[in-house]
């Protein structure tokens, strides 16, 4: 009787080592990285840019970008197009019969808002890979880089959301959480105004976000990292406000 329960005992114990180990691969696994990624960039980014580095992911963010811009866009796009209008006829020389309705404007604004989405992530990444690559002599590839780059903005545009409240209630884009409220004159095409709007919290949790995913990447310290991000978000900053600022000039 001992020895029959005994050899219960022996074969249940054996049973559960055999499954044990498939029950902790399968609660490892979970959604993949690409997916995991659109929640770890803001909980984990340090632990998520590790993974990165070995297996880059390019397809999910660029799709979740997508996504948001269209949803931020769906309740701002009136007010852009307003505004866009409003300019239109400030200017002296415009045609009355050339300004666009605000249907029509709403359309080029779809538009022409869709390179956004690729283009941005992929200038912040050529930057990235010259100071990288070729300055610091580091190594990684254009999608490692580019990986980075599409999970920094696209955090970028998942903060931006909180501003869509504030905008509607305002009635106008100048809406930004930075210096910039501290202006009077609250006009987006204010070269002050711009300068000071990219201090915004949602451009800090972009910088440092691309900081982390570049550190781990190009395996440098974190101030190499942080000064990659300067070297790359803010050489955009400033050439956007420069030429807000020429197109200043001119109007």
């Amino acid at each position: 009787m001992d020895t029959s329960v005994s050899v219960r005992n022996k074969e249940r114990k054996m049973v559960e080592q055999t499954l044990t180990p498939e029950k902790t691969s399968v609660e490892k696994e979970g959604p993949p990285l690409s997916v995991r990624g659109l929640w770890e960039v803001f909980t984990s980014p340090t632990c998520f840019f590790d993974e990165i580095r070995q297996n880059p992911k390019v397809l999910v963010p660029l799709i979740a970008i997508a996504v948001t811009f269209s949803f931020f866009l769906y309740f701002t796009a009136d007010i852009i197009a307003q505004t866009q209008i409003a300019e239109m006829r400030q200017k002296p020389n415009m045609p009355a019969d050339q300004i666009p309705t605000v249907d029509s404007m709403k359309m080029y604004i779809w538009i022409f808002s869709a390179p956004v989405i690729i283009l941005s992530p992929l200038i912040i990444t050529a930057l990235a890979m010259f100071w990288g690559n070729f300055v610091m002599a580091g190594k990684a590839t254009f999608k490692q880089i580019f990986s980075v780059a599409v999970y920094g903005e696209y955090a970028f545009f998942v903060a931006s959301l909180v501003v869509i409240p504030l905008i509607i209630a305002k009635g106008s884009m100048a809406v930004s959480l930075s210096p910039a409220i501290l202006l009077s004159d609250q006009d987006i095409t204010n070269p002050l105004w711009l300068a000071l709007s990219k201090l915004s919290v949602f451009h800090i949790l972009e910088f440092i976000i691309i900081a982390i995913g570049c550190q781990k990447i190009y395996l440098v310290s974190r101030n190499k990292g942080y000064l990659l991000s300067v070297l790359s978000m803010g050489l955009i900053a400033l050439l956007h406000v420069i030429t807000t600022a020429i197109g200043k000039l001119f109007t």
